[in-house]
């Protein structure tokens, strides 16, 4: 687990940082939920508790349909967390996505974050979110919180 915390205006003072990162990896499967709720709680004090559970949900979502009895084991997925004081944004990785194919060799997207359903969720749920498939397959999106969120400061 890597994390970053960012000073205000990119000078150290004691005020609250204006975003704080955080990069790991989780398992493919259901477990994924409880790391991210974890992972939120390490970079943000106090957070908007519907905002923060939505992306833990969203992740569970994504990274849940790899994970299924008698299939081959997922890869683990590599997450990176960025939280503002209003907003947080997500990156989701999954290398093993070309991987999970059927008898005829078409990749399977019920396997896949690419599912109908899984798409479907973070379009309504996510502020704004995409899909690019360079080297590795990503999904990114974004909720806004019009709460606020207290950071963490690195220690």
């Amino acid at each position: 687990m890597i994390w970053q915390g960012s000073s205000v205006n990119g000078s150290p003072t004691d005020a609250a940082p204006s975003e704080a990162r955080l990069a790991l990896t989780i398992p493919a499967g259901p477990t994924s939920v409880a790391h991210v709720r974890e992972a939120l709680a390490t970079v943000i004090a106090d957070g908007d508790p519907v905002v923060l559970e939505q992306v833990a949900v969203l992740v569970g979502a994504l990274t849940s349909g790899t994970d299924r009895p008698g299939a081959p084991p997922s890869a683990p997925f590599d997450l990176e967390l960025l939280a503002e004081p209003h907003r947080v944004s997500v990156r989701l990785c999954d290398s093993d996505f070309t991987t999970h194919r059927s008898e005829g060799g078409l990749v399977e997207l019920e396997r896949s974050m690419l599912s109908p359903w899984r798409l479907k969720l973070v379009e309504r749920l996510a502020d704004r979110w995409s899909v690019s498939h360079d080297e590795v397959f990503v999904m990114r999106f974004e909720l806004d919180s019009q709460r606020g969120m207290v950071l963490r400061t690195a220690e």
